[in-house]
């Protein structure tokens, strides 16, 4: 989204945008942080087979003189230094490449400054800015090719106190460099917390997503039903951030630990007038009202506890809970977990049990059952039909198990790889798989692997950190690769999932973790296990998808 104040930054964007190759990634307001300080580069364009260009856009009027640079004219001149913030800016660029290991540390690197309404002269040159690292007003028309020149004939010896290496960029290190990247442009977390202008928002919304959200002004019961990827969890945050904001006492509540987790995190960045009053899991909310679970969660008996005995206790406590205590508004995420017993229990936590506001989040490629087992909303469910998240060649597989269809909207780009070996050789070969994944360059931080056959973390797996919440923090930290179970990961994603498929604890509930597993990814999926039990589990369709897959032989 360009603003009224970003129109040189437009300028050039547009034109990169029609000048570059299909395989070069351009980016805008990439949001660097490095200790204390922050930076933010106009524009930065990553080709690969050449390098990288980090561009600082200055518009209106800009000139030089003894005094330094100035933009605007007469009275109106500012001072600026745009050759100054764009070397400090491609600086930090290439040091947090060089710390987080990635491949695009060795690639060629400028900086250059692009004035798209003034003209610069041919023969003008300085020392600290050579003519050739400036883009003018006259130079647009051929902006691409002068960036390539720029990179081949400067790139080479920039910056070498940092890392800076003597490479073109690989297509590694451009894989690498748009992850990295991606997570720090903004993202679900940054677009809640910057959700002041409505502008911004509906830029950053499909069209189904503004429908949603115009419908919750109308409708206070509410079902929003979507396949994986569809921002039904961005959808839930910006319900609750909405009402937050209009002065209601609101709840979040799903039952993932992680994705709790992730929805307190984001929560906590909120100003403080637009955040939830609770956000987390049925057991926390009971310790939230002081009564501490009054179940134990770790019961071997694991499917009575939640269907029966956990909403049984919560309806207990709520029903005792003063008004001041309940909600006004109440938002439930993954409701699809959430059986007929939860229902009496979650609309007693509202100062209104019948006609509070309640909002439920559920994926439609699940079983549609749930929708029959005491849901009190009537009101016939709004349906999200693209997957926003996923690469292309992902959703079509995952949506081969789910029980409805759904559009992609992810690049075209082939994203999933198939290592096809017996169940019980898969979690070893799968960690062969992670070796060669980091040799190509990806970082460990972008990856996770799942497992279809046990629960994660074990208490062994979580003794090394301070409970499930410092665990899950150390997740959303993003640094090493995440190992873990399906059912755990419910509701989260990584850049590159590794789906080990190592038998299932309930036959009939094989599909299902499948479509989970394999809908966690964004940008690659990998599947290590036997093609004839997934093709079991999924049918004709699937064996259709899984054979356009990349057939793929890792090797540490």
């Amino acid at each position: 989204m360009f603003g009224d104040g970003a129109q040189a930054e437009y300028a050039v964007w547009e034109v990169l945008r029609e000048q570059l190759p299909d395989d070069a990634a351009l980016f805008y307001a990439v949001r660097l942080i490095e200790g204390d300080r922050q930076q933010e580069i106009d524009l930065l364009v990553a080709w690969p087979g050449v390098g990288i260009a980090a561009l600082e856009v200055a518009g209106g009027l800009v000139t030089r003189d003894a005094s330094g640079w100035s933009e605007g004219s007469g009275e109106e001149r500012t001072a600026i230094d745009p050759e100054a913030e764009m070397r400090d800016e491609r600086h930090m660029l290439q040091r947090m490449l060089e710390d987080r290991r990635s491949p695009a540390a060795t690639a060629h690197t400028v900086h250059m400054v692009a004035l798209p309404h003034t003209p610069v002269p041919a023969t003008w040159d300085a020392p600290d800015l050579p003519r050739a690292l400036v883009l003018d007003r006259d130079d647009l028309a051929t902006a691409a090719e002068k960036i390539r020149a720029a990179i081949e004939e400067l790139g080479h010896d920039h910056g070498v106190e940092y890392g800076h290496g003597d490479h073109p960029l690989t297509r590694a290190g451009l894989a690498s460099l748009v992850d990295l990247l991606s997570a720090q442009m903004p993202s679900q977390m940054d677009a809640l917390a910057w959700a002041s202008d409505e502008e911004f928002r509906r830029g950053h919304l499909t069209r189904d997503q503004a429908k949603v959200l115009d419908m919750f002004e109308y409708y206070p019961r509410l079902i929003v039903t979507g396949g994986a990827g569809s921002g039904k969890t961005w959808l839930a945050l910006e319900q609750a951030r909405r009402r937050a904001a209009g002065g209601d006492r609101v709840a979040i509540v799903c039952r993932s630990r992680g994705l709790s987790r992730y929805l307190q995190r984001v929560a906590d960045g909120l100003d403080v007038r637009e955040r939830p009053a609770f956000v987390g899991i049925p057991q926390d909310l009971l310790g939230h009202w002081g009564r501490g679970p009054a179940v134990a969660d770790d019961d071997v008996d694991a499917a009575d506890y939640w269907e029966h005995r956990l909403p049984n206790a919560l309806y207990e406590v709520a029903l005792r809970r003063p008004d001041v205590e309940r909600f006004d508004a109440l938002v439930v995420d993954e409701a699809q977990e959430f059986g007929e017993e939860w229902w009496p229990a979650l609309a007693e936590c509202l100062r209104e049990p019948q006609t509070g506001s309640l909002v439920v989040f559920t994926d439609n490629g699940y079983s549609d059952e749930w929708r029959k087992a005491g849901v009190p909303i009537d009101v016939a469910p709004m349906v999200l039909g693209e997957n926003v998240r996923s690469s292309r060649q992902i959703a079509r597989l995952t949506e081969s198990f789910a029980l409805s269809e759904f559009l992609s909207r992810g690049r075209k780009k082939a994203a999933v790889r198939f290592v096809d070996v017996p169940s019980e050789y898969a979690p070893t070969v799968a960690e062969v798989a992670v070796e060669a994944l980091v040799a190509e360059g990806w970082a460990p931080g972008a990856i996770a692997v799942l497992t279809t056959a046990a629960h994660w973390p074990t208490e062994k797996d979580i003794g090394a950190f301070e409970g499930y919440r410092d665990y899950w923090d150390h997740f959303l930290a993003g640094a090493d690769v995440h190992r873990g179970g399906v059912k755990d990961f419910q509701g989260l994603e990584r850049a590159v999932v590794v789906l080990v498929v190592n038998g299932f604890e309930e036959a009939a509930q094989a599909r299902q973790i499948l479509y989970t597993g394999l809908s966690r990814a964004r940008s690659l999926l990998v599947i290590v296990g036997p093609g004839e039990e997934i093709e079991a589990a999924g049918g004709q369709r699937v064996r259709k998808r899984l054979g356009k897959c990349e057939a793929w032989y890792p090797s540490a």
